[in-house]
């Protein structure tokens, strides 16, 4: 008796669940968010990939801890920024040279190795401003 209490009433937040996700991405289809189903039997219809991906996207950033899914509204937009950053390509300089990457190394400075050997770097400074290279 208490079995199918707890049941029905999970069964009952189970349809309201999906009721309130069904006007959620029914109003994402109008507002050009989602495309919509033309053939559910079809695993490459345009509209089943989308909502695979916009769940997946949900459960992705949503929060494990607490183990809620991000809103759907809001995995739809980040869906299509995600998908409008792939449409850009790389960011500029992507494939940019790398500075220093090739070509000879700076030659080393004409000052000995004695003038700092042992020193603290105070010492060094002052002898610098002393000689005039500072």
């Amino acid at each position: 008796m208490v079995n199918s209490k707890m049941e029905e009433a999970d069964n009952t937040a189970k349809s309201e669940l999906n009721a309130r996700w069904n006007a959620e991405i029914a109003q994402m289809e109008t507002d050009k968010l989602l495309p919509p189903i033309a053939n559910a039997e079809d695993e490459k219809d345009a509209g089943v990939q989308a909502r695979r991906r916009l769940f997946k996207i949900a459960i992705e950033y949503g929060d494990p801890e607490t183990g809620k899914i991000l809103p759907l509204r809001k995995a739809a937009e980040l869906m299509q920024k995600l998908d409008k950053a792939e449409d850009n390509g790389p960011v500029p300089g992507a494939y940019a040279p790398v500075a220093g990457a090739g070509g000879t190394p700076t030659p080393p400075s004409n000052k000995p190795y004695d003038l700092i050997r042992g020193k603290r770097t105070d010492v060094i400074v002052a002898e610098a401003r002393e000689r005039g290279e500072i």
